[in-house]
């Protein structure tokens, strides 16, 4: 992607992940691997099942650690032009070549219905590239909101779950809805 232009800056809105909202995930990340590498180094034969899966499992969890890195590094950009995330690389999703649009949720049942807990994935695919953000972010109704303009402009069809919990978000699949701010 090329670096957003000073004449376009003034239109467009930025996010990031409110790093407070990451703490939980960087604990749960350290607690994680502290306890599998406090096992695996307490093993006298690492080689063992147990050895191999305490190190898998701290393995993972450092794998998570750097999944919440990513996260609170990642900044996006939303304009009427498309979408703009920079994190190690830069990737630009124009909305215009929006093929695919994809929003699920995470949670029990019963979280979805109340509305309380449980957090949601927006996937967007098109012209080469998958982004995917997670509900935490900041501004992420804006980003849905400017993801179903999208589908709408080029036609594409929304599942019925995707449907759904955008209508959760006050956000209409198939007609114009006031831009959240």
């Amino acid at each position: 992607m090329s670096e957003i232009s000073s004449e376009t800056a003034s239109e467009t809105t930025f996010y990031r992940h409110v790093p407070r909202s990451l703490i939980g995930d960087y604990l749960r990340a350290l607690f994680g691997l502290g306890i599998a590498l406090t096992v695996f180094f307490s093993l006298d034969d690492k080689l063992s099942i147990v050895g191999g899966i305490f190190f898998v499992l701290s393995l993972l969890f450092l794998a998570f650690g750097l999944r919440t890195l990513r996260q609170q590094l990642l900044r996006v950009a939303v304009n009427d032009e498309g979408i703009f995330t920079k994190v190690f690389g830069t990737a630009a999703l124009p909305w215009s070549k929006l093929s695919h649009v994809r929003l699920r949720f995470f949670g029990t049942r019963r979280e979805h219905k109340s509305g309380s807990g449980g957090h949601m994935q927006l996937t967007l695919k098109g012209d080469g590239q998958k982004l995917s953000f997670d509900s935490t972010i900041e501004g992420f109704p804006d980003i849905l909101w400017h993801a179903a303009r999208a589908a709408r402009h080029n036609g594409l069809g929304i599942d019925p779950s995707t449907a759904g919990n955008m209508l959760s978000l006050g956000i209409e699949p198939d007609k114009e809805t006031r831009r959240p701010l």
